[in-house]
C-alpha cells in the first residue's frame, strides 16, 4: 500500500475519474476496466469504491429519476 500524502489524494483521483467515465450517465466495459486498472494501481480499498460509486453513481440515478417523475 502507497503511504504518505499522495495516499491521500488517491481517492479523490479515482472519484474524478469516475465523474468523467459516468459522466455521460452510463459505465461502458472500457470505463470500468480502466477503473479497475485505476483502483488497483493506486492500491485503494474496496470500502472506498464503493462509497465513491453509491455517491457518484447514486445522485446521476436521482437526477435522471427526477426527469421522469
Amino acid at each position: 500500500m502507497h503511504s504518505g500524502t499522495n495516499a491521500l489524494l488517491f481517492p479523490e483521483i479515482y472519484r474524478q475519474k469516475l465523474q468523467q467515465c459516468a459522466a455521460d450517465g452510463e459505465l461502458s466495459d472500457e470505463d470500468v476496466k480502466a477503473l479497475t486498472r485505476l483502483r488497483v494501481m493506486l492500491c485503494i480499498p474496496q470500502q472506498t469504491i464503493d462509497a465513491a460509486h453509491s455517491d457518484i453513481c447514486g445522485s446521476l440515478f436521482e437526477k435522471v429519476k427526477s426527469l421522469f417523475l
